[in-house]
């Protein structure tokens, strides 16, 4: 993996990720031209997802994505999507229960669980909405390797 480091493109990605964060927390309480800033989140996202993938095409443009690369690759993603996801979800499955609303369906709940609701049509927005982007992101983890040397 290359050690050069684009610090601009970092930052631009972390203040990109905030945006992203902002966006969905709904700012009503805003002035009206932050508000209408805060509302551009679909663009934002699209860029968060261009600038990652950028970054990591550069870092391992030289790497040799044999079968154990590909697979540390992977196992090193995924330990930084899950337990964000599972913390995600325990704590929108708290909140409804503290509401006395708690409505699981396990299929969907399985689904998020395994970061796999955007993969099934229709069913992107299902139970813990902002997951849906961990789950974008584990699709792409998962083919990186393979079409990196591509």
């Amino acid at each position: 993996m290359r050690t050069i480091q684009l610090p601009g493109l970092n930052i631009l990605r972390v203040l990109a990720s905030l945006y992203m964060v902002i966006f969905h927390l709904h700012p009503s309480s805003v002035p009206g031209p932050v508000a209408v800033f805060f509302s551009r989140g679909t663009s934002d996202t699209s860029l968060f997802f261009i600038l990652s993938g950028f970054l990591l095409a550069h870092l391992y443009a030289d790497v040799k994505m044999d079968d154990p690369a590909q697979q540390r690759f992977v196992w090193r993603r995924i330990a930084r999507i899950f337990p964000a996801n599972v913390i995600g979800l325990l704590f929108l499955l708290g909140t409804q229960a503290l509401q006395g609303s708690v409505v699981v369906d396990w299929n969907t709940l399985s689904e998020c669980l395994l970061l796999v609701q955007t993969w099934v049509v229709g069913n992107e927005h299902a139970m813990n909405v902002p997951a849906w982007s961990m789950s974008c992101l584990l699709f792409f983890y998962l083919i990186f390797p393979v079409i990196l040397p591509r």
